[in-house]
């Protein structure tokens, strides 16, 4: 029996778990180790793509690693997609990880 590909993956490159700056780093890396250590044939790394600023919440609601996104206003101001990095990190797990196939996606939007 060969397992389906996992089709909705976030690395360090989606802002809510804490950017290529924070603990995240190397997560698509570890992911794509991961994957093929288990016999995924395929991984889709898709990443928070969030133009809209309308999401009001508290810090209660967020992991604490992100409550530096919550403005002043109750606002999450999630920062911009690094597309630059992220296809840039895609393609060196491409290369580590040749029998792994590796596709790129976006989720887009929050509420």
């Amino acid at each position: 029996m060969q397992l389906p590909a996992d089709s909705h993956v976030h690395s360090e490159w989606s802002w809510d778990t804490g950017g290529p700056q924070s603990d995240a780093s190397g997560r698509m890396q570890q992911t794509c180790a991961r994957a093929e250590a288990i016999g995924l044939p395929a991984l889709v790394f898709t990443e928070h793509l969030d133009f809209d600023a309308r999401w009001r919440t508290t810090a209660a609601d967020l992991m604490s690693h992100q409550h530096h996104l919550l403005s002043t206003d109750g606002y999450v101001r999630a920062p911009i997609l690094d597309l630059d990095g992220y296809l840039d990190s895609i393609e060196r797990c491409r290369h580590s990880f040749p029998e792994l196939r590796i596709l790129t996606g976006v989720e887009f939007g929050q509420p």
